[in-house]
């Protein structure tokens, strides 16, 4: 058995995808199963991404009971998913005091180590939990974040302020049932909160372009090392609004103010691509 065969390398670092089967790739949702796997490598789990489903009680439990065994684990990664039709995009509601009851059942003292700290489809809007959240993460020690809502950044830009990497993976604007948060944010309150970020070295902006300006490459752009700047495209034959790019003064400003970038991501109209990559 592989489960039996993995326990003997104790001193190896074991890196394991699970994917279902067919044309789509798709993450499988941890289920009872996976949960009591993961239980026998629980005391040597440094890093754990899943995606749960929320709406699986016994399963929240069995994540509280992992997290709580889980003594070195310093990264975690959690997409909460509420049902998956076909291919189609994951279902998205407001899950986040499912999450919270789950993470406040297992031991505090598992989360106060992490490092790393992804939280995809989970919202704090409306004042779903901030409160809670401020408790249950020791945030000093973090060094990496990925929301998808934006609330995080607003409500903990104090507490988030010395974190090297940031990722914020927003809703595409013409999204309708495939979101994570009940409403819109606005580009000012974003580009507020990410001025507190001093000491950015990576930085990935994604359905929210128009957030990047010059002020924040003066904030930030002296340590700035990686930069990525992506928008959903509207899969629309009609969108209601063009997509937003990084324009050349844009560019040049990101020249001017990054010294040490070294990696930059951004998308491209088709005009420029066609320059670049002349057929």
């Amino acid at each position: 058995m592989i489960v039996k065969a993995l326990q003997r390398q104790e001193r190896c670092s074991i890196y394991i995808r699970l994917f279902t089967p067919g044309p789509g790739i798709l993450p499988i949702i941890a289920t009872q199963e996976c949960f009591d796997t993961l239980q026998l490598f629980a005391t040597s789990l440094s890093q754990l991404q899943l995606v749960v489903h929320a709406g699986n009680n016994s399963c929240l439990f069995s994540l509280s009971q992992l997290l709580a065994s889980a003594t070195q684990l310093n990264s975690l990664s959690i997409y909460l998913a509420g049902r998956v039709e076909n291919l189609k995009p994951y279902i998205k509601a407001n899950l986040s005091p499912y999450l919270i009851k789950a993470l406040q059942t297992s031991a505090i003292s598992t989360l106060s180590k992490f490092s790393t700290l992804e939280l995809v489809n989970v919202c704090i809007c409306n004042n779903f939990g901030p409160n809670q959240w401020l408790q249950l993460v020791q945030w000093p020690f973090l060094r990496s974040v990925t929301f998808s809502c934006p609330g995080f950044i607003h409500q903990f830009s104090t507490q988030l302020a010395h974190i090297r990497k940031l990722s914020l993976q927003l809703d595409a604007h013409f999204s309708t049932s495939d979101t994570c948060c009940p409403r819109p944010h606005s580009t000012e309150d974003i580009q507020s909160s990410l001025l507190n970020f001093a000491k950015l070295e990576s930085l990935e902006i994604r359905n929210a372009t128009s957030v990047i300006n010059e002020e924040l490459y003066r904030q930030f752009g002296s340590i700035l090392r990686t930069l990525k700047v992506n928008s959903d495209q509207d899969p629309s034959p009609t969108p209601s609004t063009p997509k937003v790019y990084l324009s050349p003064h844009d560019l040049i400003s990101i020249a001017s103010n990054c010294p040490w970038l070294r990696d930059l991501t951004i998308d491209m109209p088709g005009d420029e691509v066609r320059v670049l990559f002349p057929t």
